[in-house]
């Protein structure tokens, strides 16, 4: 599924004077040597056409349109404050004088800030309504954010979710290493450009940066069309729980509520490619690769060290089932019931649990817990088949969980617990136990 996220509300462009120093790097280069790389920091480069959001603060107004696509896709669902990271990257020389040398994100790279102009930038999104509206604002409001006035590139810009500050950039590619425990999709996105023919072919070359909006507001006003929007895409499948109690089988007298369910054994290192240039036209979209062994030598050394201090220590883990907000299922509240008590009617429960496309077949274990606080399992986990086709990325499934009231007990020990609306046609997996 996708979700359009507009942003609004550029201001009027203006042009600040140079100084002596600003002349020195407006100087167009043939050759690397020319290039006085002490002189090329971030605040000397800035210009004064802002990457700025309309709405309350410094935000941007978002407005995100479900389109009707494969069966089993998820509605706008994109978690409120959880933070986004940013880049605005280089994609098209606009300056024939550079070499095709100078179009490098990497790190030590000539003109490197200038090609990676937002790196890793953080934001997030307040106010989201169940419409799917809301505002997207950069997490430190007092860092100003503008376009670079040398018009020397073009800029696109790479979205992902949620953020992570383990990334690694080699040459034409950025990568984000993010550690997963079933609580989160993970979505991406790159920026597109100007839409519904609001400008020629030549100056949407130019899109985005200084030049561009300068023309544009030339020619007049500057609207939603003339800007960056999103694409989001979902990375990750979603299974969604939904449990009931056998139709005739005997509770003995009592009652049973669900304490937590949880998958086991499955990956929780996940690398997502960001950007990778394509040709001198674009940046490419995003590419998900999951690990389960965290000394796989496809993991660099220093990204193996970062996740360890993150406490990611074999590659794979059990996933347990939350409350979409993050919150224990355990015990909770409806009036004067528990929340998750259970019937001869499917009930769902939880938020779900976000699982790589390449998880395979799944073990799970179901813990009830009755109106005394002891809490039952099953002797052996319940099996889940992969569907036909695969788990797919941005598809949810119904886990219907059909259960024989317990007999016995187990003492109130258990595991560590860590921590999209579908169409009609939405796949259900029934499991029975």
């Amino acid at each position: 599924m996708k979700k359009y996220l507009f942003i609004i509300g550029m201001t009027a462009v203006m042009f600040a004077a140079c100084s002596s120093n600003d002349e020195l790097l407006t100087q167009k280069v043939a050759d690397e040597e020319a290039v006085d790389e002490e002189n090329m920091s971030y605040e000397h480069l800035m210009g004064t056409t802002p990457i700025e959001f309309a709405g309350v603060d410094v935000g941007v107004l978002v407005d995100i349109t479900v389109e009707e696509e494969t069966r089993g896709t998820a509605a706008a669902t994109i978690p409120e404050n959880q933070q986004l990271g940013i880049f605005c990257l280089s994609y098209k020389k606009l300056d024939d004088a550079l070499g095709e040398s100078f179009l490098n994100w990497a790190d030590g790279a000539t003109y490197k800030t200038l090609n990676r102009w937002q790196d890793n930038a953080k934001a997030h999104i307040e106010n989201l309504t169940s419409g799917g509206h809301g505002v997207m604002c950069w997490d430190d409001r007092n860092t100003p954010h503008y376009y670079p006035k040398l018009d020397y590139f073009a800029y696109q810009f790479a979205a992902y979710q949620p953020y992570t500050d383990i990334i690694q950039c080699k040459g034409s590619t950025i990568t984000a290493w993010i550690p997963i425990d079933g609580d989160d999709d993970i979505m991406y996105a790159v920026s597109e450009g100007p839409r519904n023919g609001v400008v020629t072919d030549e100056l949407a070359a130019y899109a985005y940066g200084n030049h561009y909006f300068s023309e544009v507001a030339e020619d007049g006003e500057i609207t939603a069309d003339h800007k960056p929007y999103f694409s989001f895409s979902h990375l990750l499948s979603k299974l969604v729980f939904n449990v009931k109690l056998k139709d005739g089988a005997s509770t003995s007298g009592h009652t049973f509520r669900v304490d937590s369910i949880s998958i086991r054994n499955l990956v929780n290192i996940a690398r997502v490619t960001v950007a990778t240039k394509d040709g001198s036209s674009s940046i490419a979209n995003g590419l998900i690769n999951c690990f389960g062994d965290i000394n796989s030598s496809s993991i660099p050394d220093d990204v193996r060290a970062n996740l360890q201090e993150r406490g990611v220590t074999t590659g794979k883990t059990n996933f347990w089932l939350r409350e979409k907000d993050g919150s224990s299922i355990r015990d909770l509240m409806e009036g004067n019931a528990y929340k998750y008590e259970l019937t001869n009617s499917f009930k769902t429960i939880g938020g779900g649990i976000f699982i790589p496309t390449s998880s395979g077949t799944l073990k799970l274990d179901v813990f009830l817990c009755n109106e005394d606080g002891h809490l039952s399992t099953s002797s052996s986990p319940i099996t889940v088949n992969v569907p036909t086709g695969g788990w797919q990325k941005g598809k949810y499934y119904n886990i219907n969980i059909t259960l024989t009231p317990p007999k016995y007990f187990m003492d109130d020990t258990r595991g560590k617990v860590s921590q999209w609306e579908g169409g009609a046609d939405v796949e259900n997996i029934d499991v029975e136990f």
